[in-house]
Parts: C-alpha cells; structure tokens; sequence
C-alpha cells in the first residue's frame, strides 16, 4: 500500500509553493483564494501555550492566530478613537510556518473588510473559537470601511524608501 492510497493533498491548497505577500498588490484573486484558505487557531490550540518548551523568552506572549487578528481589529479602532496605541504587532516564526499567509490574510480582510472574502475569514475564524469569531465580526462591522494596508515584502530585498515613493506614484 502506497501513503498515496491513505492520505490525499487538496492540490487546491498549494499556492505554487509559498504563499506571496506580493499578491495582494500583484494579483488580487490569487490573494483571496489563499485568505480563504488559511486555517486559523484560537486560544486552546496547545502550540500557543508552551512558549517555556519552546525556548521562547517567558516575557513573550505567544499568541494564536485568531487572537493576533481581533487585537490588530482592536488597535485599529482604538487609533481611530483618538487613544495613544502601538499601532506595530510583529509576527515571528520559523520558516514555512505560515507568516506570509496570515499577513496575506489580513492584508486582503482589512482591505475589504465588508466583502464575501471577508465573511469566508471570518467563519474561518469562527472554526477555530466561535466567541473570538464573533467578536472580529463586531469590529469589522464597527470599523465598517477599508484600511490602507502597506503590504512591504521583506523577502523581496526591498528599500523601505522606495516603497513608500512607490506607493505615492501609483
């Protein structure tokens, strides 16, 4: 018996190898197939909560991906409300690990936050904690209009200085 007779790849997974942030700006209907396709994890997802194990510094927070979505929605309507907020949440992990899938992800909810893309996020979300699904709902229909997003590939070699020129050409 061949593992191809046990296990089968939904092909329509497989985004030419890696996920490109690039496709946000590049190719807009690549970027929402694959915001569609991100599987997100919420609190009790056991990777979240072993930072000690994973030889993560105890004053890091690990944080799952549902709830990396609802603070950045949180921070973005505090900043809106006028309230002094870093406005900055990094993302760090291995390689392969999804990084650019998930800022690809939010690039393409927080730019159509009322669009079909975005409610197929949210239910996503919803899979993975139904209150934290929930509360992302509410503040996307609170937020209730695009967010300019910046999307600036690190893995592109780019110049910070001609990306922002770039973006006041277009």
């Amino acid at each position: 018996m061949n593992i191809g007779e046990l296990v089968q790849f939904h092909s329509e997974h497989f985004f030419e190898g890696a996920v490109q942030l690039r496709w946000v700006r590049e190719r807009a209907a690549r970027a929402e197939e694959v915001a569609r396709s991100f599987v997100f994890h919420g609190p009790r997802y056991h990777g979240a909560g072993e930072a000690d194990q994973e030889g993560v510094d105890r004053h890091y927070r690990l944080k799952d991906s549902a709830s990396f979505v609802a603070d950045l929605l949180d921070s973005i309507l505090s900043g809106l409300a006028g309230a002094e907020r870093n406005p900055y949440l990094l993302v760090v992990a291995g390689y392969g690990a999804g990084k650019s899938h998930l800022a690809t992800t939010g690039a393409v909810l927080l730019g159509a936050p009322q669009g079909p893309v975005a409610t197929d996020i949210v239910a996503q979300i919803a899979q993975a904690d139904a209150a934290i699904g929930q509360a992302v709902e509410e503040r996307l229909a609170r937020l209730g209009k695009p967010v300019l997003v910046l999307c600036l590939d690190g893995m592109s070699g780019f110049h910070l200085g001609d990306a922002l020129r770039g973006c006041r050409q277009k």
